[in-house]
């Protein structure tokens, strides 16, 4: 018996001590955010250029001739929209494809990518879920998207996109541990292809592929 009841207090201490470094870590990265929340203000109030969270589309960058060319064609079909509002509505796929991947909401990445592009996202979900894993992705700043590549085929017009950017990314056990957390903030570069058929008007963007970079 008394075995037993030092085996059981082994394992009480090993449960509370991570809590303890789960609490500990969250505090510090709560505290982080905080003076960096202070650090902006400062800056801001001084006139200083800070890069800002999830930073927004505020210019769209030069592109070669033809490849402009290629791109009013395609947004002539798109009712004249702009160059930087088209940007902007892929932005907010990009995020919102990142959160569903990253919640394992299959039927919000169904309507949003390729059935080829699901299939994959779908199977490293799947992995995710039997390990018991969940991660959660945090964007510290995304820069102004890039358009590299655009096309029109004969079925459907097609627009390659570079999101560049840092991140935090946190990864969770079966019963909610931290496995690890935001240590160091990553950089990321990564170009998605978004298409849409010619013949649907009503069709929307989808991601058909996707490269990383870095």
């Amino acid at each position: 018996m008394p075995q037993d009841a030092d085996g059981a207090g082994l394992i009480s201490l090993i449960w509370l001590a991570c809590m303890y470094w789960n609490l500990y870590w969250c505090l510090e990265r709560l505290g982080a955010l905080e003076q960096a929340g202070k650090t902006d203000a400062a800056g801001d109030a001084a006139g200083e250029a800070l890069p800002a969270k999830r930073m927004p589309v505020t210019g769209v960058k030069l592109m070669p001739p033809a490849l402009a060319g290629r791109v009013d064609d395609i947004l002539r079909r798109e009712s004249a929209v702009t160059v930087e509002a088209f940007l902007q509505e892929r932005l907010a796929a990009y995020e919102t494809v990142v959160a569903a991947f990253d919640a394992g909401d299959r039927e919000t990445l169904c309507g949003l990518v390729s059935p080829e592009v699901f299939e994959i996202f779908r199977a490293a979900i799947d992995i995710r879920e039997i390990r018991g894993q969940r991660v959660e992705t945090a964007f510290a700043w995304i820069e102004p998207s890039e358009i590299v590549e655009a096309r029109i085929e004969a079925e459907q017009m097609e627009i390659a996109i570079r999101f560049t950017g840092a991140y935090f990314e946190f990864a969770q056990d079966s019963i909610g541990l931290l496995t690890h957390g935001a240590s160091a903030m990553r950089r990321s570069s990564d170009v998605w292809t978004f298409a849409r058929r010619l013949a649907g008007p009503g069709d929307d963007w989808r991601v058909v592929a996707t490269e990383a970079e870095s």
